[in-house]
């Protein structure tokens, strides 16, 4: 009897116990925080122009003024570049791109990319966190080299001919001659200088005529097995060349003037270095 009383009282004091928590003031539930989604970012447009040991990146971007951004990271490898792992970008850190106020059109400038190869390149834009990011396209270009020259009918002269692997003007009758300016009959022509020496480079011409935008033409393949090792020189007409150890050069010619053996011929020239490559990008 007395056993069954004190588990009664053990029982009514479980109870009150138990009441009295039912009863207190609840801890606050805390609310989960709102996360912010932030919307993908999308860069396009890419283009990559490389001459004279400087290359300039160019891109589109949809980000507004103030928006919240983690930065760019700009990448060059070979063409042939293979491998699981990302490399290292140009930038030691994130570029902020927006350097002139505007994020739509963004620009990069770097130096030191070696010429006579052909690389592959694009653009990364990140989150604030950097966890998430998003490409541009992978663009095709190699380094060129861009100048002007002006070439003298006198062959022997140092003047006469020009070198573009060198960069240099060189007499049109030497074997290092790519390029010389040859009167027949009174009329202005562009030669190979084989015409002067079998011997000599056998550069091939194409003849594209009028444009108005030098820059336009970028691939040679349409004609690249055509040419011709002499063509009428014409003010203002863009010339394809192909050299003797096959690369590919284009050239315009801006000026000509003199009379008889003292005519010489100006031109602008843009010439790729990368053997048997034939786009000027």
């Amino acid at each position: 009897m007395q056993a069954l009383r004190v588990y009664q009282l053990i029982l009514f004091l479980l109870l009150i116990i138990i009441l009295i928590f039912a009863c207190a003031p609840k801890p606050p539930v805390e609310e989960a925080p709102v996360v912010e989604e932030i919307p993908e970012l999308q860069i396009y447009d890419l283009d990559i122009t490389s001459i004279n040991g400087t290359t300039e990146f160019t891109w589109k971007s949809d980000r507004q003024q103030g928006e919240p951004f983690g930065g760019y990271d700009i990448f060059v490898v070979p063409v042939e570049y293979e491998s699981g792992e990302s490399p290292e970008p140009l930038n030691e850190t994130p570029y902020p791109g927006d350097v002139d106020g505007n994020p739509e059109v963004e620009e990069f400038t770097t130096t030191g990319i070696e010429t006579g190869k052909v690389y592959k390149g694009w653009v990364r834009a990140y989150s604030v966190d950097r966890d998430i990011y998003t490409s541009t396209d992978t663009v095709r270009f190699s380094p060129m080299k861009k100048g002007e020259f002006t070439i003298s009918l006198r062959y022997s002269t140092a003047s006469s001919g020009y070198d573009f692997s060198r960069g240099r003007m060189v007499p049109a009758r030497s074997p290092e001659a790519d390029i010389m300016f040859f009167g027949s009959r009174g009329e202005p022509k562009l030669a190979a200088p084989e015409k002067l020496y079998r011997e000599f480079a056998d550069t091939r011409y194409f003849d594209m005529g009028m444009r108005e935008q030098f820059n336009e033409l970028i691939d040679y393949s349409r004609v690249r097995n055509a040419g011709k090792d002499s063509v009428p020189l014409k003010m203002g007409h863009i010339y394809l060349v192909r050299t003797a150890d096959n690369h590919y050069a284009k050239v315009v010619c801006t000026g000509i003037s003199g009379d008889g053996g003292r005519k010489k011929a100006s031109f602008n020239y843009v010439y790729n270095p990368v053997k048997g490559y034939d786009r000027f990008r």
